[in-house]
């Protein structure tokens, strides 16, 4: 599966990060796999690389779906970093779109590393 991802229970951080060509089922299975993870805690923040993708075989309807299933709570903050990826940007920012229904993270979708590091832990607690 081209997906693999690391917990930091320190900083209280996901690193997902995934390469080549990417299907719903896959990302059904990272969630199924954070979700079943003792260390994973859903207020952590996450910080998604999407900048190795060369393919994304996902629609929007299914977009639709996987945005609805509720993994990270309110407290968390969401990271999309897809660099020169259009089509990873793009599809990050429908994600963002569809689960702002939910109200409950907040999520943003970066070109730039270091502008969505920045965002990710500038409200943190560990940076107060």
């Amino acid at each position: 599966m081209p997906w693999n991802y690391k917990i930091v229970k320190e900083r209280r951080l996901v690193t997902s990060t995934a390469w080549d060509a990417v299907d719903a089922d896959q990302v059904l299975e990272h969630q199924r796999q954070l979700r079943s993870d003792p260390d994973f805690n859903p207020d952590f923040y996450q910080f998604s690389d999407f900048t190795r993708v060369t393919q994304i075989h996902i629609d929007r309807p299914t977009v639709m779906m996987l945005a609805r299933v509720d993994l990270f709570s309110g407290k968390s903050r969401r990271a999309f970093f897809s660099g020169s990826n259009l089509l990873a940007y793009g599809i990050s920012r429908m994600f963002i779109a569809f689960r702002e229904e939910t109200g409950k993270e907040q999520m943003r979708a970066f070109k730039d590393r270091d502008e969505a590091l920045q965002w990710l832990f500038n409200a943190s607690p560990m940076n107060r």
